[in-house]
C-alpha cells in the first residue's frame, strides 16, 4: 500500500510540513524510554528502492538500511527538513540544519548529514551508521521529516565551493521517503526487518571499519580472526572492566557514558589499535586480567616511564598511547583520562579528581603532542592569578620601581624569575625592604604558599635557579590548596613524546623530577598563564 495511506490527518504537519503530524505522539516520548524505533520506504523512483530503519536507546541514534538500484559507488544520504513529498523529493526542503550551520559529516555540519552509503556492483547498499546528533525524541526529532538517497558521492563539505557547504555537491536526488515512528509493519515489495539490540548494529560498522583497512581481511580466517578480537575485548569490558565496574560509582549526570554501545566502540578501537592479531589476543588477557596498567605507580611520588606504567609491555604501551585520545571533552575529561580508566579496574573517572584511584582523587595533565618538551598542564588557572598592571603596580612602589621601568623600556616583554632576581640582586635594598617586596609580590600571587620562594628570594643575593625552584615548588603548593581543579591528592604529569611520567604529591617531590627548564615569569606579556609553571616530566 502507499506510505500517505498509513496517515489519518489530512492536515499539513506544521513542525515539518508532512501528511501527518506526530508531534504529540513526540511529546509522549519519555527520556526513560527504553527504545524508540522509526522507519521509512523509499519511493519516488521507479528503479532506486529501498528501507531505512532507526533505532535510538538513550545514546547515538543507529541507523539501518538496503537499498537497490543505484550505480555502483558512493551516494549521498541526508535527512531532510520536510516530510513533504507532495512534489516528489524536490519538495522535501534543503538538509536538516537546525543549528544553522555549513553542510558536514556526522560530527560536524548538518544534523541530517549522513555521510555516504556504498553502493556494491549490483548497485545494492546495505549500511549500517550511528549518528551521534540524530534524534528520535524531543524537539528535534527527526520523525515526520524525510531522507533522500543522492546520485552522486557526498564531499562532507570539502569541495571548495559554495555548493560544497551547501550540499555537498551529491548531486541528483534519486528516491526520499518520510520517517515514521514503527507503530505498525509497512510493506512494499520489502519486508523491513530491524534488530533488536543496537549492539550489534555497532559491532558491524566496526567491523567492516577494521576490515576495510586490513589488507589480509579478504582472508575468511583473519576476518574471523578480527571478530574474535572484537568479541573478547567487549565482552571483558562489559562484563569487568568499565560498565558493571563503574555504573554503582558514577554520579547520576554520568552513568550513561559508558552504556553498551560506547563500550562497543571503546572495544573496537582497542580492537583497531596497531597490533598484531597474537598481540591483541595477549593484550585481551592481560586486560581481563587487569594488568594492563599499574594504578598503584600514579600514587608514588616520582618519575618513570611510561613502559613502567604499562607493566614494561609493548601491547599494553601501544593500546595506551592509541587511547591517550579518546573522549576528550567528555564530562569535561582530558588526554588520557579515559584511557586509564578504560585499562584498569583500578581506577575510575568518578569523584573529585580527573580520575580516582583506589579513594585517592588525582590530576592528570597529559602533553599528548610529538614534540618533545611541549605541551603540559599548568598549576593552576590563569583566573586566580593577579595581572600584569598589577604586578607592574606592586613594583612602582618597591625600590625596584627604576631598574624594572629601565629594563622594560629596551623592549622588552616580560621578566621570568630568574631574570627578576638578578635585577633585585642589582638594587641596594636592606633585609626590610627585600622582605616587604617578596612578602608584597609573592604573597600576592601565590599568599600563604608563598613562604618557600619568599625565603630563598630574602637571602642575600638569592640564586636566581634556587629562587626559580622555590617558585615553582610554591606554586605547586598554592595549585594543591586550593579548590582549582578539584579536591585532588597526587597530581601525575605524562608526556608521550618524551616517554615520561612524573608524580607529585608536594612540592618537595619536584626534586624527584627532571623537567624541561621553564622559566615562569613575574612580569607577563599580558598571558597570565605565564606566570603559572608549566609541567612537561623529560626522562
Amino acid at each position: 500500500m502507499l506510505l500517505n495511506q498509513l496517515f489519518e490527518e489530512k492536515q499539513k504537519c506544521p513542525r515539518t510540513k508532512a501528511d501527518s503530524c506526530t508531534c504529540e505522539s513526540l511529546r509522549q516520548l519519555s527520556e526513560s524510554e527504553d527504545t524508540v524505533v522509526a522507519q521509512t520506504i523509499l519511493e519516488h523512483s521507479d528503479k532506486v528502492k529501498g528501507f531505512v530503519a532507526f533505532m535510538q536507546k538513550q545514546g547515538p541514534t543507529v541507523v539501518r538500511g538496503k537499498i537497490t538500484g543505484l550505480k555502483p559507488g558512493l551516494h549521498g544520504l541526508h535527512i531532510h527538513e520536510f516530510g513533504d513529498l507532495s512534489n516528489g523529493c524536490e519538495s522535501a526542503g534543503a538538509h536538516y540544519n537546525p543549528t544553522d550551520t555549513t553542510h558536514g559529516g556526522l560530527l560536524k555540519g548538518h544534523v541530517g548529514d549522513l555521510e555516504n552509503v556504498k553502493a556494491d556492483d549490483n548497485g545494492i547498499a546495505d549500511f549500517t551508521i550511528v549518528a551521534p546528533r540524530v534524534n528520535l525524541r524531543g524537539e528535534q526529532s527527526v520523525v515526520g521529516r524525510s531522507i533522500i538517497i543522492h546520485e552522486d558521492e557526498d564531499d562532507l563539505g570539502k569541495g571548495g565551493d559554495a555548493e560544497s557547504l551547501k550540499t555537498g555537491n551529491a548531486g541528483k536526488r534519486l528516491a526520499c521517503g518520510v520517517i515514521v515512528l514503527r507503530n505498525s509493519e509497512i510493506k512494499e515489495g520489502h519486508t523491513m526487518k530491524i534488530l533488536d539490540e543496537d549492539v550489534a548494529l555497532v559491532k558491524q560498522e566496526i567491523l567492516k571499519s577494521i576490515n576495510s583497512i586490513d589488507p589480509a581481511a579478504n582472508d575468511p580466517d583473519v576476518a574471523k580472526k578480527n571478530e574474535e578480537v572484537l568479541d573478547k575485548i567487549y565482552q571483558i569490558l562489559n562484563k569487568g572492566m568499565v560498565l558493571d565496574r563503574m555504573q554503582d560509582v558514577l554520579p547520576v549526570t554520568l552513568k550513561d557514558e559508558y552504556k553498551e554501545d560506547e563500550v562497543m566502540r571503546i572495544a573496537g578501537s582497542i580492537a583497531d589499535a596497531p597490533l598484531s592479531y597474537q598481540e591483541k589476543i595477549a593484550f585481551a588477557d592481560n586486560l581481563k586480567s587487569n594488568n594492563v596498567i599499574d594504578a598503584n605507580l600514579l600514587l608514588t611520588p616520582g618519575q618513570y616511564t611510561i613502559d613502567q606504567l604499562c607493566r614494561n609491555n609493548g601491547a599494553n604501551k601501544k593500546v595506551f598511547d592509541h587511547l591517550k585520545t579518546y573522549g576528550i571533552g567528555k564530562q569535561m575529561k582530558g588526554p588520557a583520562e579515559h584511557a586509564l580508566a578504560i585499562l584498569s579496574s583500578d581506577i575510575s573517572i568518578a569523584g573529585k579528581g580527573d580520575v580516582t584511584i583506589g579513594n585517592t582523587p588525582v590530576e592528570v595533565k597529559a602533553a599528548i603532542g610529538e614534540k618533545r618538551g611541549a605541551g603540559g598542564g599548568r598549576f593552576g588557572e590563569t583566573g586566580q592569578v593577579p595581572s600584569r598592571q598589577q604586578i607592574l603596580n606592586t613594583l612602582a612602589n618597591s625600590p625596584m620601581a627604576k631598574v624594572i621601568e629601565d629594563f622594560l623600556a629596551t623592549g622588552q616583554k616580560s621578566i621570568n624569575i630568574e631574570t627578576f632576581t638578578n635585577l633585585a640582586n642589582s638594587v641596594e635594598m636592606t633585609p626590610e625592604e627585600r622582605r616587604k617586596l617578596s612578602n608584597n609580590l609573592f604573597g600576592q600571587i601565590f599568599g600563604n604558599e608563598g613562604k618557600l620562594v619568599i625565603d630563598e628570594f630574602n637571602k642575600p643575593n638569592a640564586n636566581p635557579d634556587a629562587v626559580r625552584k622555590a617558585y615553582i615548588q610554591s606554586n605547586f603548593n598554592w595549585y594543591k590548596a586550593s579548590d582549582m581543579g578539584g579536591a585532588w591528592e597526587v597530581l601525575v604529569g605524562i608526556s608521550f613524546a618524551d616517554n615520561s611520567i612524573g608524580v607529585l604529591r608536594q612540592g618537595s617531590d619536584l626534586n624527584k623530577i627532571n623537567t624541561y627548564k621553564k622559566n615562569p615569569a613575574i612580569v607577563t606579556t599580558d598571558k597570565p598563564q605565564e606566570m603559572l609553571y608549566q609541567f612537561n616530566p623529560k626522562l
